[in-house]
């Protein structure tokens, strides 16, 4: 297929499809951005990439820039926004990023399930679900932890 025979090429549309899915929620609006059709060329990227032989599988690739895409979503639009809030205005703040990073996740994960049933469980790693919520609990509510207590 092609997907396999150009990974970077591939990735970089990956890539491309995540921003945009992201941007789109940043700014306030549903993922109508996302067609069906887009969807499953993401989809079908992502399982073209876990499907390849050895040496060759992006498997562990994918779930490390899966990672890297929730830390720099977390860092981009998340910790500035709630960088000067404090007490219960930064929790009003706070509950409106969750909200919207669930959103996200609840996105990502349908682009990457291949990965989560397969790859993830096959080498015992945290699913994508955790992993999430764990980049979130480590960067936003450690940052914020001490401005919201009274």
């Amino acid at each position: 297929m092609e997907e396999r025979e150009r990974p970077v090429t591939t990735w970089s549309f990956l890539q491309n499809g995540v921003k945009e899915l992201l941007t789109s929620l940043v700014e306030g609006d549903p993922p109508q951005a996302i067609t069906r059709q887009m969807y499953e060329n993401l989809y079908t990227i992502v399982y073209n990439l876990c499907t390849v032989n050895p040496p060759h599988d992006y498997s562990a690739h994918l779930y490390a820039s899966y990672q890297e895409i929730l830390i720099g979503y977390i860092g981009d639009h998340v910790l500035p926004s709630l960088h000067d809030g404090h007490g219960a205005a930064l929790l009003v703040q706070l509950s409106g990023k969750w909200q919207k990073y669930k959103l996200a996740v609840r996105w990502l994960s349908r682009f990457f399930n291949y990965l989560d049933r397969y790859h993830v469980l096959r080498h015992n790693l945290p699913s994508l679900t955790n992993t999430s919520m764990a980049c979130f609990k480590d960067l936003v509510h450690e940052t914020t932890k001490c401005r919201t207590t009274a």
